[in-house]
């Protein structure tokens, strides 16, 4: 259920900070792969996410290089 919310296109803001604190890992790398992320929903993946789902974000143009938070080498 949590993934199909997390696929949903039509997300709430509201919706989205609590499936990131759920902390599971599929649901994270499904919020991460939306189209469109704004810099504080990849702010709240790498919160809560491992080095992984950092990689994930830098493959997918939405974490310059420079800015991967030194916890995830």
């Amino acid at each position: 259920m949590l993934l199909g919310l997390a696929e949903n296109p039509a997300l709430r803001a509201g919706l989205y900070a609590r499936l990131v604190a759920s902390g599971d890992e599929e649901v994270l790398f499904t919020l991460a792969d939306r189209e469109r992320l704004a810099p504080s929903q990849v702010e709240h993946l790498l919160a809560v996410g491992g080095p992984g789902l950092t990689w994930f974000l830098v493959r997918g143009g939405l974490l310059p290089w420079l800015e991967i938070p030194q916890e995830h080498p």
